[in-house]
């Protein structure tokens, strides 16, 4: 289970100093990851979405569009599907498969994946 007073702990501090030191004050931006570090040495859910314009408006966070990240690279979709459809039948969970194939008229039309 989460360590949820952290979480918020670290919500509520990055808000406080967001509001009480000025928008060019760079030091914020060092203060915020230092928060993020403690948060990450206890069972934490990533919670940077709680504070996002935040951390955007601080420079914490940079927002790029994700084929722009050195690490992205662009799959057609049918490669997800059929990797989702493998480990689904690995796992003996099918849920997700079925779930996937009730889309399947809309996505072959919205991707050209044939019929």
């Amino acid at each position: 289970m989460s360590d949820h007073w952290v979480e918020d702990l670290v919500e509520q501090s990055v808000r406080l100093l967001d509001s009480r030191y000025p928008a060019d004050d760079l030091q914020v931006r060092c203060w915020i990851g230092a928060l993020y570090r403690v948060q990450a040495q206890h069972d934490c859910s990533f919670t940077h979405l709680r504070v996002m314009d935040i951390l955007l408006r601080r420079g914490f966070a940079v927002r790029f569009p994700p084929v722009e990240h050195p690490d992205c690279r662009e799959v057609p979709l049918i490669d997800v599907l059929q990797a989702i459809e493998a480990a689904g039948e690995a796992s003996g969970d099918r849920t997700l498969i079925a779930d996937w194939r009730e889309l399947e008229p809309d996505l072959c039309d919205l991707y050209g994946l044939g019929v």
